[in-house]
């Protein structure tokens, strides 16, 4: 059949769409930064879920009354889970095809480059 442009200018043509079973299924990762816990899932087409991975968050005490996290800790366990739960599931980094992210509202970070 060949390859040709539509009326809408896209290709056509066998060539032009791969098969489903071509490409690797595509997967979503959820996760959450609370104030206790740093925890990832992957979730499948369908909504299931395929991998897990949490943390609990270290809560540092400088002061009494004060609460803080250590932005460096925090970053290491949000890498740590979100690489846990794809192994978890199975699954290749490439298949990630979106993220949501969700925090903690009363969290600050200042950067400094």
């Amino acid at each position: 059949m060949g390859m040709r442009l539509n009326a809408a200018g896209a290709l056509e043509g066998d060539a032009a769409a791969p098969s489903a079973a071509a490409a690797p299924a595509k997967y979503v990762l959820g996760v959450d930064v609370g104030s206790t816990v740093v925890r990832c899932h992957v979730y499948d087409k369908t909504a299931a879920i395929k991998g897990s991975s949490t943390k609990q968050v270290e809560v540092l005490h400088p002061q009494p009354g004060w609460v803080e996290l250590d932005p460096e800790g925090l970053w290491t366990q949000f890498v740590d889970v979100v690489k846990e739960a794809v192994q978890a599931a199975g699954i290749k980094m490439s298949q990630i095809s979106s993220m949501g992210f969700a925090t903690h509202r009363a969290t600050f970070l200042t950067w400094n480059r």
